[in-house]
């Protein structure tokens, strides 16, 4: 019980020390970002190009052979170490999850349930985007006009799979091949499921199997929690701060509408939708809900991935919200690949707004076409960074807006659409944890006085 208590205090502490990290990475970022501005206005380039090369520069990019970037390197070490352990993580957590469901019966209720907890949220997100969208478009906020002479040479082939394939992704025929490629979840989750459910069938006989899978689930867990706790707030104050001096006001401003309008839309449906529908399902507060899951939320805004904020998202269901450790284990590393509502969200609005742009009429078959679009390209999205932004493509082109002002538009979204790809992680990683609430509630299993504590 001491133990326990000592989690949730920590858990609690580093969260608060958390914020605060936030809130002064936000404040330096946005005066890096004026220092930006007025070196390149005041005739100091030079200066600037010199604090560039030192702290933020992308030491991948073409001429940064001298650069040494040190922002940047803190920033891709830190979510390498993160992608580290996400497959053998959901491999272990998953069959773990398998084992521990004796009742094989529960195992299918949970999973009709988390799939249903899925689509309300995806619907009830579509359903808002498409009323922004036709809003926006009505009131002229969507019209703007770009000058594209020096980006059509940067326009280029987006290979993006039909997202029905996701159906046949999600059986690998190589075991080995999906673990070692953190696109490949889907795939990971098929054989996580499979082995958790063997050992589950064979009983006593595996004991050895399943006392090795808690060992090595130890191990990660052991592994993130130092690089979450220890390493986290330092490294995301360096990729917070990066992010607004490489990312300034100047060159976002051709897309300021759709940018805006997106951000409050998803903000909108984080805020409101998530803990009010967990609050009416759960019958709890609403509040305790939004204040808890705040610091995931703010956690994967900075990391922009899904799959880097399982640990952080896993432990506050645990241990603050009350929900089933083995419930948890199964929604979380599952809503992770495939509940992607913020994604959803973000394409429905982004391909209004190009559409909108390129003098395209939107009908409401259109609209049905794209949501559906939307739903199917955003569940076969990795759990990576960027990677939603690049999936509009899909959307995009499915809905058929594939002329070539809609790519080169399309082109330009997707080179300053990093604050709203941000975002839409934060939505997707809450929206787990709404849902993980929605099916603990139904199997009993969500200790409402953790959730109040």
């Amino acid at each position: 019980m001491l133990n326990v208590l000592t989690k949730k205090r920590d858990s609690r502490e580093f969260g608060r020390f958390m914020l605060k990290i936030l809130a002064i990475s936000f404040i330096a970022g946005f005066a890096m970002m004026f220092i930006k501005n007025y070196m390149l206005n005041n005739g100091m380039k030079e200066t600037w190009s010199v604090i560039n090369m030192v702290l933020f520069q992308d030491i991948n990019a073409k001429g940064a052979s001298t650069a040494l970037g040190i922002f940047y390197i803190i920033q891709t070490v830190f979510i390498n170490a993160l992608q580290f352990a996400i497959v053998p993580l959901v491999i272990t957590s998953l069959s773990l999850s398998m084992c521990t469901l004796n009742d094989l019966a529960k195992l299918g209720r949970i999973a009709i349930k988390t799939i249903e907890g899925f689509l309300l949220f995806y619907l009830g997100g579509g359903i808002l985007a498409i009323i922004v969208a036709k809003t926006c478009i009505a009131a002229g906020w969507f019209n703007a006009t770009f000058s594209f002479a020096n980006d059509v040479k940067n326009v280029a082939a987006y290979s993006v799979a039909n997202p029905l394939l996701i159906i046949l992704k999600f059986v690998p025929g190589n075991m080995f091949a999906p673990m070692s490629n953190n696109s490949s979840i889907l795939a990971v989750i098929f054989i996580a499921l499979t082995l958790g459910l063997s050992i589950n069938i064979c009983g006593p006989r595996l004991k050895i199997v399943k006392s090795l899978m808690e060992d090595l689930n130890e191990i990660i867990n052991t592994y993130l929690n130092f690089v979450v706790n220890k390493c986290g707030p330092v490294c995301i104050f360096c990729m917070i701060v990066r992010t607004f001096s490489v990312y300034g006001w100047d060159e976002i401003t051709p897309l300021l509408h759709y940018m805006s309008v997106t951000i409050v839309t998803l903000v909108v449906y984080w805020l409101l939708a998530y803990p009010l529908i967990v609050g009416a399902i759960c019958k709890v507060n609403p509040i305790k809900f939004l204040v808890k899951t705040f610091k995931v939320g703010m956690f994967a805004f900075s990391v922009n991935s899904s799959a880097a904020t399982l640990p952080l998202n896993r432990r506050t269901c645990i241990e603050e919200l009350g929900c089933s450790e083995s419930i948890s284990d199964f929604v979380l590393p599952t809503g992770m690949t495939i509940n992607m509502n913020g994604t959803a969200i973000e394409h429905i609005i982004a391909v209004s707004f190009i559409a909108t742009v390129a003098h395209q009429d939107i009908s409401l078959v259109a609209y049905i076409t794209i949501l559906l679009l939307a739903i199917g390209s955003a569940a076969g999205t990795p759990a990576i960074p960027n990677a939603g932004t690049v999936m509009i493509y899909a959307t995009m082109t499915g809905a058929g807006f594939s002329s070539e002002l809609c790519i080169m538009i399309y082109v330009m979204l997707l080179t300053l659409n990093k604050p709203v790809d941000m975002t839409v992680t934060s939505l997707n990683v809450v929206g787990d944890a709404a849902t993980n609430c929605l099916v603990c509630n139904s199997e009993g299993e969500l200790n409402k006085e953790v959730y109040n504590s």
